[in-house]
């Protein structure tokens, strides 16, 4: 298995199990999440979810990508093997999808990575999310097998910003950013502010650095569609 994360990283330090079974870092003070960005073939077509309503959850109704949060499958594994794990867990459930026979998962590149804050049950907590890509070759048609999301499928998120939830569509444009045209870029601009000054916010609040703007990012400035 691939190395997928720095464990050197600032958001890496003091890593914990929590009382709720989640992996915690900074002594609790936020959760790591895990997503996976699905691409069919190029196409530029990513998998999404739909959040299910839940009384006291944010997000109900919005886009976003199968994942979770990490726990550990065994306390004395890497955080790499949770994550793998974890993933594999929440995209069967979510969407059906085999990923030990997808082969191996990537990074998504790009560090600090995104932070989401959410309100559950009326207590506010925090969530570090590492994103993670596979591109599938395939005609895969998703299914879910799981209450907290539903009518899985294929999107190009172009036209779609505003339905994807915050932070997912952060990583969505991280993502496909390189293949965007100028004018596709333009577009997406004032979704993907609103999600920098929200996560710079979420960031500062659990003292870690907040997300880098993609249009900032010089590895993935170029495109060839303009």
């Amino acid at each position: 298995m691939m190395r997928l994360l720095d464990e050197h990283a600032p958001w890496l330090r003091n890593i914990s199990i929590s009382e709720f079974g989640t992996v915690v870092g900074a002594g609790g003070r936020f959760g790591f999440g895990a997503v996976l960005v699905v691409e069919r073939a190029h196409t530029r077509e990513l998998l999404f979810v739909r959040k299910a309503y839940r009384p006291g959850f944010e997000g109900n109704g919005q886009l976003a990508f199968p994942g979770g949060m990490i726990r550990p499958s065994d306390p004395h594994a890497s955080i790499d093997s949770w994550i793998q794990t974890s993933l594999a867990t929440r995209v069967a459930a979510e969407v059906s999808l085999d990923l030990q026979a997808c082969g191996e998962i990537t990074p998504l590149a790009g560090t600090p990575p995104v932070v989401a804050a959410y309100t559950a049950k009326g207590i506010r907590r925090y969530t570090v999310i590492l994103s993670f890509t596979v591109s599938l070759a395939q005609d895969f048609r998703p299914r879910s097998q799981d209450s907290t999301v539903y009518d899985p499928g294929w999107c190009v998120p172009i036209h779609l910003w505003g339905e994807i939830t915050l932070t997912n569509r952060l990583i969505a444009a991280y993502y496909l950013w390189p293949r965007l045209s100028d004018r596709e870029r333009r577009e997406a601009k004032p979704f993907l502010l609103e999600v920098l000054n929200q996560s710079s916010g979420w960031a500062a609040e659990v003292q870690l650095p907040p997300p880098v703007a993609p249009w900032l990012r010089p590895e993935l400035a170029t495109n060839g569609c303009s």
